[in-house]
């Protein structure tokens, strides 16, 4: 570690009456709302970190508007905390720390961001983060103090030569210096010399930097000569690619068209441009493009080698596949496999090795013909607001979205969450939004038309659609994101759960849920909330799918369950009017919550239910009594009755998840007295309670039917309608994406679980083989495969 210099121990000075090392200003309070556009960089001011602290006493207490500060990196960069942490130097020497969010992903190195000798400039600098040991940032125990910046806004930093030159931005000129503007020199580098240092950083797998390169050969001012043409062409192919490997792909296509417009016989070019019109939703467009460099003149066929045209052919079985998906036909089976071998979150058989984990193809997004996204929706309560909707009547196991999410951050533990988990998850989802925008500024209008920051006032400005908004930013992701859910535990994991013991059972439910985090899905995050879905939400790897949960007929709004179902009424009320933050959330208005807020009896009784399951449950699990027991100790027969004869005029959406609790305590009463018919009609109402609710989105709904059949099974004559319930199970998507043979060992095995206690109280061989050969001719059955979605 070098000595501190003497503008170090000066600083060091200079900080002594400021603030101590435990001080911190809030970068919420103090942040300026915008970054400095490339247009305004000519009138930005130098300051320095003396001018800084001599304007500030020693604080900086707001965005220095106006004001440019320049640093120089003198150490390498280091991670602490998730943030990059950089160490330099001002102009006239000081020693300055910067303390960066949202910059730097976890798969980048930030010494290859940002080496030794880079010059950054810090625009409109604000919040303090601390006048601290050094050691704080990663940079080794030293004595003396520096000064430290926090910056989580990447369009604040911009990188600049030598002298004080922005290059990162696409419309950049020359910072002011006292005044007046310098003079643009680029270190007396040729177009030709900045073009081979873009190659040579591309060789070495420095996308930044080989980006930076191209860039500035292609603003140099002899770039538009006729002797630099090759120079230019070569530049924003070369840069296309670099965006494509970047993932800014609207910059990609963008490069790529202007290079043909340049020549149309680039075939390099047009393969890229055909590589970044599948990535923004154009796999048609993508693939008539391949075709037509196959079909080329033969002087432009030349220009392809062997292993070119190969790469062609296999980017057209991409594109057939993309064109395939962006009208809704997806492989489940090929993806979920796809997921279990990247993410190692499920094994294809049991007992194997994880197989080496290999990257999931590109999919692309789908959105439903039939639907409508973004319109005003009123419902029974009047409150009007944006949903989705069908505009035709649709099918249950309709798809109606899929898509990838617009950020995603992983969790790291294995916990399930619902729909508000990104709370949990905020600074690493916010750092994948910024980067997200920064690459790609056409996503701001999409992004920021969502819901949730509404208390922040007025709606952003078109002009600044492209912009950062961090207070914006954090607000949308608070009551926009998903996670997994509770209810979408695969039927794999329940199938281990009755072949592991608990301790290795946990183990595969973490592996199953570590990989697994929050994310954003911007289309999907329209969609409302209702405590009686009819639509359901599920993930293959990060692609997030949608699908009706039950028939949905014209114009009715398309809803998902933002919290678990079993969730009491009261508890779901909490949770949403805190759903962004204190006091800034939602009402519920589904029919529901309209329902319990005009029939106080009704939310009462509800209520009761729910406390009187709770009690049951205890005593069965304390006391050792069985179910019926319990039933009939809290809830007496006439009880039961009033409750029933209460909901009874009510359509069994409305009646919700007590009732189907309550039709369900009823059946195993019916069961224990040797009445099966009874039990199998309780069973049937449970079922249909349930599945009017939460549709066939779940494992409970899986058990709902699997009651049934069990019932079914123990009524003379009940075997045909036993065979329907099996084989709408089996039609079920958890079990159409297994693999087959072990899909057929899951159904079975778990049928015999959950069915076979409602046919006979004790194991019996005799019911058990009937059971599974009935199952064995549901499998096999044409039909067996219908439906499935």
């Amino acid at each position: 570690m070098p000595a501190p210099t003497p503008n170090e121990t000066r600083l060091h000075r200079a900080l002594s009456s400021g603030p101590s090392k435990s001080t911190r200003t809030s970068s919420t309070t103090h942040e300026h709302r915008f970054a400095p556009r490339p247009s305004e960089y000519p009138f930005l001011r130098r300051i320095t970190i003396r001018q800084l602290l001599v304007k500030s006493a020693n604080r900086i207490q707001a965005a220095q508007v106006g004001s440019v500060l320049l640093v120089e990196v003198t150490h390498e960069p280091n991670i602490c905390q998730g943030r990059t942490e950089i160490r330099g130097n001002d102009e006239n020497g000081d020693s300055i720390g910067l303390s960066l969010g949202n910059y730097v992903a976890d798969d980048e190195v930030p010494a290859k961001i940002f080496p030794v000798g880079t010059r950054l400039a810090l625009l409109e600098p604000y919040d303090v983060v601390s006048a601290s040991n050094v050691s704080d940032g990663g940079f080794g125990k030293e004595e003396e103090f520096v000064l430290r910046l926090r910056c989580d806004n990447p369009q604040c930093l911009v990188r600049c030569n030598d002298d004080g030159y922005a290059w990162t931005e696409p419309s950049s000129s020359s910072l002011m210096e006292n005044g007046s503007p310098v003079e643009t020199t680029i270190n007396n580098a040729t177009p030709t010399q900045l073009r081979q240092g873009g190659n040579k950083a591309f060789a070495h797998g420095d996308m930044e930097t080989a980006h930076a390169q191209y860039t500035l050969a292609l603003r140099h001012p002899s770039m538009n000569e006729d002797v630099h043409r090759d120079d230019k062409l070569a530049c924003l192919s070369n840069r296309a690619e670099v965006n494509l490997r970047m993932e800014r792909y609207d910059e990609a296509l963008l490069d790529a068209q202007s290079a043909l417009e340049m020549t149309e016989d680039h075939s390099k070019a047009r393969f890229r441009r055909a590589r970044a019109l599948s990535r923004v939703g154009r796999a048609s467009e993508a693939q008539t493009a391949a075709k037509e460099m196959l079909l080329s003149h033969p002087q432009q066929q030349q220009q392809l080698g062997s292993a070119e045209r190969v790469g062609i052919r296999k980017f057209l079985e991409e594109c057939a596949r993309l064109v395939a998906e962006e009208r809704g036909a997806y492989d489940y089976r090929a993806m979920r496999k796809e997921a279990a071998e990247y993410y190692g979150a499920l094994e294809n058989d049991l007992g194997q090795n994880k197989k080496q984990r290999k990257r999931p193809l590109f999919h692309a997004d789908f959105a439903s013909p039939r639907v409508e996204i973004g319109v005003a929706i009123q419902r029974t309560s009047g409150i009007t607001y944006r949903g989705c909707k069908a505009i035709a009547d649709l099918e249950e196991g309709a798809l109606i979205l899929a898509g990838k999410p617009f950020a995603f951050a992983k969790r790291g533990t294995g916990s399930a969450t619902n729909k508000s988990d990104g709370r949990n998850n905020n600074d690493r989802l916010v750092q994948e939004v910024v980067r997200k925008l920064w690459k790609r500024p056409s996503l701001g209008e999409q992004f920021y038309s969502l819901s949730g920051a509404e208390h922040l006032g007025e709606e952003l400005r078109d002009e600044n659609m492209d912009r950062i908004d961090l207070p914006r930013i954090r607000a949308i992701l608070s009551g926009n994101t998903f996670g997994v859910m509770d209810e979408n535990v695969s039927v794999l994991l329940h199938w281990k759960k009755q072949r592991m013991p608990p301790s290795q059972f946990k183990m595969e439910v973490d592996a199953a849920f570590q990989n697994k985090g929050s994310g954003l899905w911007l289309r999907h995050s329209m969609l409302n909330h209702s405590c009686t879905p009819n639509c359901v939400w599920f993930q293959i790897g990060r692609h997030m799918f949608v699908a009706t949960a039950r028939p949905v007929a014209k114009d009715e709004e398309l809803c998902i369950m933002y919290a678990p179902v079993e969730l009491c009424h009261d508890d779901k009320k909490k949770q949403f009017e805190s759903w962004i933050e204190p006091n800034v959330g939602f009402t519920c208005a589904c029919d529901h919550c309209h329902l319990f807020r005009t029939r106080a009896d009704l939310k009462n009784l509800a209520d009761e239910i729910d406390v009187k399951y709770e009690e049951a449950s205890r005593m069965s699990r304390r006391r050792g009594v069985s179910t019926t027991v319990a039933a009939e100790t809290v809830f007496p027969s006439s009880l039961r009755k009033h409750i029933l004869d209460q909901f009874s005029h009510l359509p069994p959406r409305l009646r919700h998840t007590p009732i189907a609790k309550l039709h369900a305590f009823e059946a195993n009463v019916c069961k224990s007295r040797g009445d099966h018919r009874g039990a199998l009609r309780s069973c049937q109402r449970a079922r249909n309670v349930g599945y009017a609710v939460r549709g066939n989105a779940t494992f409970e709904y899986m058990k709902d039917e699997w009651r049934v059949v069990g019932a079914a099974m123990a009524c003379e004559g009940g075997a045909t309608l036993a065979r329907e319930g099996l084989r709408r199970v089996w039609n079920h998507g958890e079990f159409q994406s297994l693999p087959p043979l072990q899909s057929r060992a899951a159904f079975k095995d778990l049928t015999l679980q959950y069915a076979l206690p409602w046919w006979t109280e004790k194991f019996d061989p005799v019911c058990s083989g009937q059971l599974s050969s009935l199952v064995d001719d549901v499998c096999g059955s044409k039909s067996g495969r219908d439906g499935a979605h």
